[in-house]
């Protein structure tokens, strides 16, 4: 038996912790690039943001703060 290294990409959620899973198998999935692995999340519902961060497809109000983004007040939203 031969044991071969390969380098491969994991995604993990920065807000939850929730790792992204191979949706045939529900395993772990292991991405064989990075622009490969940002393609396949952002077709998944994640996002990938310009700071390095991953954000699940979870729509809870944890997910909609992004750390060091600036909240906006009613004011704002409302215009």
């Amino acid at each position: 038996m031969s044991l071969t290294l390969r380098a491969c990409y994991t995604a993990t959620c920065d807000i939850c912790g929730a790792r992204y899973l191979d949706p045939d198998t529900d395993a772990v999935a292991l991405l064989a690039d990075e622009a490969k692995a940002e393609q396949t999340l952002r077709t998944a519902g994640w996002s990938v943001l310009a700071n390095g961060y991953l954000v699940c497809e979870q729509t809870d109000a944890a997910h909609q703060q992004i750390p060091g983004q600036l909240s906006l007040g009613a004011e704002e939203l409302s215009r």
